[in-house]
């Protein structure tokens, strides 16, 4: 009777898709979308995208290309099977400069996960070096996690150069969304949060 009562409540729970139907197997579907449109897939170029999928203790779990043609005759869409579990995804190009942002994603055991990435534009990358750069020189005890504490005022001096250097590119690659990290002392609520993307 032990026996039929167990076997009963396994169906059960395989209905309810507690329990794992297939062990060996979950899935991950992949799309690329483009730079100047986020909510399209990839058409910008005919690039085909690689994808990588590590463990949240960053070791590798999964890579492999992407065999879906997009609107752009690239290849940007594909299944990756993946153990259920928790994982870091990105995907690049066969060109340097295509790599896309990082998403994370958890997958139940014998499911499907969409996972979107977005490649970053030359100018995403300037504005988040720049921002970051720009922060570091603000903040007296900088977080450079150098081991050797004589470096500090090289690494300055140099970070120093690498800001204006970036300020001036600034010029010529504007981004497109801006988040206004400098004033977000202004704001409590989501109608002031709004507030600070309005032109000045």
């Amino acid at each position: 009777m032990k026996k039929k009562t167990i076997l009963v409540v396994l169906f059960i729970l395989l209905l309810a898709g507690i329990v794992c139907a297939d062990p060996g197997f979950s899935i991950l579907n992949v799309t690329i979308r483009d730079s100047r449109f986020p909510c399209n897939p990839y058409a910008s170029t005919s690039h085909n995208f690689a994808v990588f999928v590590f463990n949240c203790n960053l070791t590798i779990s999964r890579a492999q290309w992407l065999t879906g043609i997009g609107p752009g005759g690239g290849r940007i869409y594909g299944e990756v099977k993946v153990p259920e579990g928790s994982y870091l995804v990105v995907a690049a190009a066969r060109c340097a400069n295509v790599i896309t942002n990082w998403a994370y994603v958890n997958v139940c055991c014998g499911k499907e996960e969409c996972v979107n990435l977005i490649p970053r534009s030359f100018a995403r990358c300037l504005y988040e070096f720049r921002t970051a750069a720009r922060e570091a020189l603000r903040t007296p005890a900088y977080p450079f996690g150098t081991p050797v504490k004589e470096n500090d005022k090289a690494i300055r001096a140099a970070l120093e150069k690498t800001a204006q250097a970036l300020e001036e590119l600034n010029k010529y690659f504007p981004i497109d969304i801006e988040i206004p990290i400098d004033r977000l002392n202004e704001a409590d609520t989501p109608e002031q949060m709004l507030k600070l993307f309005e032109k000045k």
